[in-house]
């Protein structure tokens, strides 16, 4: 069989970097990585990023998960694994905290996994174009594309899974032990940063066990033996997730703690408004109405694919990958309403689908050249998209601020005024619970914390020590529950207004 030289290898590679510094530019990378987080999601972004800033702030203790928001007078929460925001503390402590560090991390991490992608391809059809193509089309889809820049871990999370998938394959066509505790090991990282990462996992355990035990008809006993570490992923991060679920009870903080959003506990009035939503909100951040087709008329090819070729391993990974994709909507059905980054783990998809169509078709010139040219015209239509709702979403509604601009750079002026990071603040009008604390870079409370429902609410934090109430927006500070406590104000800087707390 013809095989070309190691030096295409490389160049594939190269050809991925040029490849990813185009789409990069194209999604107008240079302006934004020097911004601040703000536009869809600022509220999940602000969490993710206070993360690793209070690490940074607390002297890199790693077993302080903390935010911005004292939830129970501590400001401790725990959900997903925070080994990324305490890279990016680490980072913060030698450079200096900038968020440009942090999206330069999370853009290293997802190139490495687009390079073990590529590298995985190569290996496996000797080909520059699809060692090539593959990881530009992952990184054509807009959510990605919005997302890939920082700061939530969904992304870093799916690059880690292709690094798996690498090592993975790595070990099935050299029997190499090492490559499989690898591949474990990168598993194991996904699903700590992201438990909805491991569905190709699951796809992995499930395809595995039906072609050995009755496929191949080995026996259960001696393929447990021979991989049992593949189920240590999934021991490990449910002690995990367990964990976070327990504390949360003990806590009083349920915040981050692991959940799932399931269709069976919504009324059909509520899957109709789901569907509706997302359709209006999230679906161009996905596909359009032709790549839709596209795409399903490539499921449609992998589905008559499996059945001239059940007795490949290759065909049932691709079924329970598809299998996955469906229960995964089922279960976080109700959270594709309102977040569009719950589904960057079904783009997965993509490149198992090509892997899969180019296994059961190798023989058929006809039908492989087809899917190389879909695969060219859906790269441009998905590149062009992403330019278009990157636009979107940085220069029209979506990225309206949930607070004042002014608290993007207020951080310097409270430091002259005396609000210090060690005292806390009162921050409102804010409904989240980090937004504003994080942009001042001050630990308190916000009105997700109901400060607005009572003035005793606020009165009992003065109590506790609370001394500074931050105001950025002026109607607010006639509210009831918050105006009688306003003391003597020490800063004003456009909207945003800081004044001492008190007590009648």
């Amino acid at each position: 069989m013809f095989r070309l030289p190691r030096s295409s290898n490389f160049l594939g590679a190269v050809t991925l970097l040029l490849v990813f510094f185009f789409q990069a530019y194209t999604y107008d990378y240079l302006e934004i990585i020097e911004l601040r987080p703000q536009s869809t999601h600022m509220w999940r972004k602000t969490d993710c990023a206070s993360f690793a800033l209070n690490y940074y702030n607390e002297g890199l203790n790693p077993f302080e998960t903390r935010m911005h928001n004292e939830f129970n007078d501590a400001g401790q929460s725990i959900g997903e694994g925070p080994i990324l925001y305490y890279l990016v503390g680490v980072a913060y402590s030698i450079f200096g905290p900038s968020e440009i560090i942090y999206r330069v991390i999370w853009l290293a991490i997802f190139f490495a996994g687009l390079l073990a992608l590529q590298q995985l391809f190569f290996k496996a059809f000797q080909s520059l174009f699809w060692s090539v193509i593959t990881p530009a089309l992952v990184f054509s889809i807009p959510v990605i594309a919005f997302y890939a820049i920082g700061f939530i871990t969904n992304v870093p999370a799916l690059a880690i899974v292709f690094i798996a998938w690498y090592f993975f394959y790595d070990f099935i066509k050299n029997d190499k032990a090492r490559s499989l505790w690898i591949s474990v090991l990168f598993f194991f990282l996904a699903g700590w940063l992201k438990a909805t990462a491991l569905i190709s996992y699951f796809a992995l355990l499930a395809s595995g066990f039906v072609y050995l035990v009755i496929v191949l008809k080995s026996n259960i006993f001696s393929v447990v033996k021979k991989y049992w570490m593949l189920l240590l992923p999934l021991v490990l991060n449910a002690f995990w997730y367990v964990g976070t679920v327990v504390y949360a009870n003990q806590s009083g903080n349920n915040y981050l703690s692991a959940k799932i959003f399931p269709i069976w506990q919504m009324s059909i009035e509520d899957i109709r408004t789901a569907v509706e939503e997302f359709s209006v909100l999230w679906k161009g951040d996905y596909l359009n109405d032709q790549t839709l087709w596209v795409y399903m008329a490539l499921f449609a090819l992998a589905i008559i694919g499996f059945w001239r070729n059940r007795k490949l391993f290759i065909t049932w990974l691709w079924l329970f990958s598809f299998l996955g994709f469906g229960s995964y909507v089922m279960f976080f059905f109700s959270a594709f309403e309102h977040h569009n980054y719950y589904g960057i783990s079904l783009i997965f998809l993509i490149p198992i689908t090509i892997f899969y169509l180019l296994n059961v078709f190798k023989n058929d010139f006809v039908v492989t050249s087809s899917i190389g040219i879909i695969s060219v015209w859906l790269l441009f239509q998905n590149i062009s998209l992403s330019d278009g709702q990157q636009d979107f979403r940085y220069n029209d509604w979506p990225n309206v601020a949930h607070v004042s601009r002014d608290l993007f750079d207020i951080e310097e002026e409270l430091n002259k005024v005396g609000v210090g990071k060690n005292q806390k603040v009162i921050s409102v009008p804010d409904q989240s619970p980090n937004i504003s604390l994080y942009l001042m870079n001050r630990r308190g409370l916000t009105n997700f914390n109901k400060l607005h429902y009572s003035p005793d609410s606020v009165k009992k934090y003065i109590q506790k020590g609370y001394q500074f109430a931050v105001i950025n927006n002026a109607k607010e500070k006639c509210q009831p529950y918050i105006q009688p406590f306003l003391g003597e104000k020490i800063l004003t800087k456009g909207e945003v207004e800081v004044f001492r707390l008190k007590l009648d």
